[in-house]
């Protein structure tokens, strides 16, 4: 049923949407919201003699909820600085959920159908909304709601793009996390409730709702002490994320170029399978110009405990987790014990390759056979990115003997070079 001209919907679209390769989304779906747009992206450029910049807002209720100085360079690190508290937003839709959101999950469509009081209020349009796991940490090895009450330039709002492995880029992954509510908020009495759920349960969790705002950055809308639960417990965070339409690819037809592809953050949708009516005008930008000032709210107003201080030692940074997805995009998961062996018995660059994000991927699935094989990687792999990476996994593994000594005869055999980094790795590991 058509309910494009409804007053305010929410339109499932029954089009496949395909899942990219390594990601961790679990299932996703097109939805056409006609919406209040009461939560929306307001967006002012600029620009000086030197560069093009972009001032965007996640707004709620016209609250900032997230603010990011962009410079329009898709390898560029952006400025990201917080908002002024969700709570401020006086946000009645968002209340109105809450018993709905913190059920068991049941599956992507029953969420998209409770959260409709949400999702009505982004601005109208073509949205993904994907069930997938989040890590609790800004992707530059910080506890998420730990953030800084300054703007400050954050890796996770930039492509990654890798010269060694064939200039692949990877972008788009909504994985890492940003808060949007004030820690004045927080409650450990709520925090080990979901402690408690997410010890006895592992499969229907009541998911965390974000908005995918930058590359790899995601704003928490609701869910701040699931994540901090999961921070805890070092688990990856069960969500719902929203991602936005962020454009279109094009391809050459007879030398003209012709739309073929919506591209929401990494994932595309064939236009030909999206019936006109919902196809976004394409000659327009997407967002409408506002004139906005970045004023940056004090959300972060808490001693955090040290197990959160250092909590993002158990998860990807933004460049492990996007080597991992450049590494891993052409081979079938779940990985292999033969394909470790194959390429522990080469050691070519290609196996090298590989062997980095196996360990990345090990490092989250099965800790005993990444150590294993981080091991072999770190005694036999040729000084690199591989033999780096294996001695950064291992130098988090502490009174361990064996490791010990791996670190040991790599000093004694390379104490007399003052630039190599692999040794300020190890010269920290028993500080």
């Amino acid at each position: 049923m058509n309910l494009k001209n409804d007053a305010t919907s929410v339109e499932i679209l029954n089009i496949v949407v395909n899942i990219p390769h390594a990601s961790l989304i679990s299932s996703a779906r097109l939805v056409y919201i006609n919406g209040k747009g009461k939560l929306r992206v307001k967006n002012e450029g600029w620009s000086d003699n030197y560069s093009v910049n972009l001032n965007s807002h996640l707004t709620l209720n016209d609250i900032p909820l997230v603010q990011i100085n962009s410079p329009l360079c898709p390898t560029c690190k952006s400025i990201l600085a917080t908002g002024h508290g969700i709570a401020n937003s006086n946000c009645v839709e968002l209340n109105d959920i809450q018993e709905k959101i913190n059920a068991s999950f049941v599956s992507l469509e029953d969420t998209i159908t409770s959260i409709t009081p949400l999702l009505s209020l982004l601005s109208t349009g073509l949205y993904i909304i994907v069930d997938t796991l989040c890590y609790p940490t800004d992707g530059n090895g910080n506890f998420f709601w730990n953030t800084p009450n300054k703007p400050t330039e954050n890796d996770a709002t930039a492509g990654i793009l890798f010269p060694e492995n064939d200039y692949d880029y990877v972008s788009g992954h909504p994985v890492f996390l940003y808060p949007t509510q004030d820690t004045s908020c927080y409650s450990e009495q709520r925090v080990n409730y979901y402690i408690d759920l997410m010890k006895n349960n592992s499969t229907d969790l009541p998911r965390s709702i974000v908005y995918n705002f930058s590359e790899f950055i995601s704003c928490v809308l609701d869910g701040h002490h699931k994540a901090s639960a999961a921070t805890i417990l070092k688990k990856p965070l069960n969500c719902i994320a929203i991602i936005p339409y962020s454009g279109f690819t094009s391809q050459d037809v007879k030398g003209i170029q012709t739309p073929n592809f919506l591209v929401f953050s990494d994932i595309e949708i064939p236009i030909s399978s999206v019936p006109k009516s919902y196809v976004p005008d394409l000659s327009q930008i997407r967002s409408e110009a506002f004139e906005i000032t970045t004023t940056t709210g004090i959300i972060n107003n808490r001693q955090w405990e040290k197990e959160y201080l250092d909590s993002a030692k158990s998860y990807p940074t933004v460049y492990v987790y996007a080597d991992t997805v450049s590494v891993m995009e052409d081979i079938d998961l779940p990985i292999s014990d033969d394909l470790i062996k194959s390429c522990l018995d080469s050691l070519n660059d290609e196996c090298q390759q590989t062997l980095r994000g196996i360990i990345n991927i090990l490092q989250r699935t099965d800790t005993a056979k990444m150590r294993c094989v981080a091991m072999i990687c770190a005694t036999k792999a040729p000084r690199g990115s591989l033999k780096k990476r294996a001695i950064q996994v291992l130098s988090e593994i502490k009174n361990d003997d064996e490791i010990e000594q791996i670190f040991i005869d790599y000093l004694v055999d390379n104490d007399d070079d003052p630039h190599d980094d692999i040794l300020l790795i190890i010269n920290t590991y028993w500080s």
